[in-house]
């Protein structure tokens, strides 16, 4: 797997409590970005989650709500673009989305849940090929080992 090295932007959602309707026994928040999904198990009373999307990438949440009988239902879908300049937003069925932080983190895999309830982890490499910054260090250590230069390929003028 690539070793895919992006900025991630970590927000805090404020999750509502578990309905107090029917059967109903917990929640997950439902995070998407790149195709994967990454579900995280929300306390029955809500409270303050954190989550992980990569910046400048569109991702969407949502809530899934389970019963007794281990049947979903989902709450609405909010899509919005990770950037860093906005910092707090209200998406509807959730309380604020805060903006808390801003890393640089190397991942190929978002933990996922299948539909058997197993945690999994899922492949959210794209084209195999890293695209981790240059290193900003110009010291090089000489090893005294000329580095090998290709010839240039195709027409001469």
């Amino acid at each position: 797997m690539a070793d895919l090295k992006r900025d991630g932007l970590i927000y805090s959602v404020d999750v509502p409590a578990l309905p107090n309707v029917g059967d109903l026994k917990s929640q997950e928040l439902c995070v998407h970005f790149w195709g994967g999904e990454s579900k995280i198990a929300v306390d029955i009373a809500g409270g303050k989650v954190n989550f992980m999307v990569p910046q400048d990438e569109e991702a969407s949440i949502h809530l899934v709500y389970v019963d007794d009988g281990g049947n979903k239902s989902e709450g609405p879908v909010f899509t919005f673009k990770a950037i860093d300049t906005i910092n707090t937003f209200v998406p509807p069925g959730f309380g604020e989305v805060t903006l808390v932080e801003e890393v640089f983190e190397a991942y190929d895999t978002i933990q996922g849940v299948t539909e058997n309830g197993e945690v999994t982890d899922v492949d959210i490499s794209d084209d195999g090929v890293s695209d981790a910054p240059i290193s900003e260090d110009t010291e090089e250590e000489d090893d005294g080992i000329e580095p090998e230069v290709d010839s240039p390929q195709g027409p001469t003028i």
